[in-house]
């Protein structure tokens, strides 16, 4: 075994599969570090005339590969060319095109950056009940920079792709497999098994043939490397625009506010005077119906609801609407945080605010919730 880094971790498993292990806590973020290092590690595929498969995978509980850390967007590395290319997309071109096969297995939240590493691999394995993809960048106020405006629309259409990036929405592992963001999703208790049987198989497979079948698919498929890099130059430029600047103190503060919390996946209830919209993020369908239903219940128990709500989820990450249910505020924000549920009030708004509130705790489905002291 090998260790490029403590940020990225390379293991020859055998001369023929490698696999690479992304650890930067808590969130995985992409830091300068990891860029630089995982450079390091595509440089070695391409010379080493061994390996023909590499698996990605993540140490971080509930994290594949994140975003940008863009408090150090400055500090990403160029490579000394003339002119200086950034390293980012030097590296996920490379990737692409490397005769290596690679397989990106992901067990957690991949945003930005993040999704587009993935979007650079060869295949993409995803569980059901963890994974998550997005490109948050326009909700921010900046523009992607990493393949995901090149790559999206090839793969999902350009339709479902301005919606991805417009949005800034994160989307389940379910529905990115039906949109063809990911290769397969799977159970997460059957991924890891399914991932090692099929690296497993190819790593067995002729090399050149691998390479070959490869360079005819990347022929039809991959876009012009120039795209790239006037997107990285788009996306550069674009952490100067007022629009970013002005919602960075937002962001700030609502990181003070709830801490790693914002960082982590869960369930948010809206309600307006009619209805009671439930959004599941990062939860399998089960836990999801339990916790919203315990939240409705707890709001219910101080007076912010009148009636019967009926819950209906179709799918995990989708947003579903509980019917029969009236709100006496007008307004009513809930979420699921680290296993801790915040109930929140506030007068009829068309923004949503965030209020101090009253902390839940979900002990277990047969338990009854009660108060968590702040």
């Amino acid at each position: 075994m090998s260790t490029t880094s403590d940020l990225v971790k390379l293991e020859r498993r055998t001369p023929q599969l490698w696999q690479v292990t992304f650890a930067n806590p808590p969130f995985n973020l992409v830091v300068p570090e990891m860029v630089t290092a995982l450079h390091a590690v595509v440089e070695d595929m391409d010379n080493d005339p061994f390996v023909k498969v590499v698996l990605f995978k993540s140490a971080i509980e509930g994290y594949f590969v994140n975003h940008f850390d863009l408090s150090k967007a400055q500090s990403f590395p160029m490579e000394p060319t003339d002119p200086p290319q950034p390293t980012w997309v030097n590296l996920v071109l490379q990737l692409s095109k490397s005769p290596v096969i690679s397989i990106a297995c992901v067990q957690g939240r991949t945003r930005g950056g993040g999704n587009e590493f993935a979007l650079a691999c060869d295949l993409r394995y995803a569980s059901l009940e963890k994974a998550q993809f997005g490109q948050p960048e326009v909700g921010t106020g900046i523009l992607p920079g990493g393949g995901g405006s090149e790559r999206l629309p090839r793969l999902i259409g350009r339709d479902r792709a301005l919606e991805v990036l417009l949005s800034a929405q994160d989307y389940s592992a379910d529905i990115a497999e039906r949109f063809g963001w990911v290769t397969r999703a799977l159970p997460d208790r059957e991924l890891d098994a399914f991932v090692e049987a099929l690296a497993t198989r190819l790593s067995g497979f002729d090399k050149q043939s691998l390479a070959g079948a490869k360079a005819q698919v990347n022929r039809a498929t991959l876009p012009p490397d120039a795209d790239f890099y006037a997107s990285y130059a788009e996306y550069s430029q674009s952490l100067s625009w007022p629009g970013f600047h002005a919602r960075r103190p937002k962001m700030g503060k609502l990181a003070a506010e709830h801490g790693a919390d914002i960082e982590r996946p869960g369930v948010t209830i809206w309600a307006s005077s009619t209805e009671v919209t439930v959004a599941a993020r990062g939860c399998c369908r089960r836990v999801a119906m339990t916790l919203a239903r315990r939240l409705l219940t707890v709001v219910h128990s101080r007076s912010m609801f009148f009636g019967r709500a009926v819950l209906s989820l179709r799918r995990v990450g989708e947003s579903a609407a509980v019917k029969g249910a009236s709100c006496r505020s007008g307004h009513a924000d809930g979420y699921l945080r680290g296993g801790r549920a915040f109930a929140s009030r506030g007068r009829k708004s068309a923004l949503y605010r965030w209020i101090e509130g009253e902390q839940l705790s979900f002990r277990s489905p047969s338990r009854r919730v009660g108060r968590h002291p702040p």
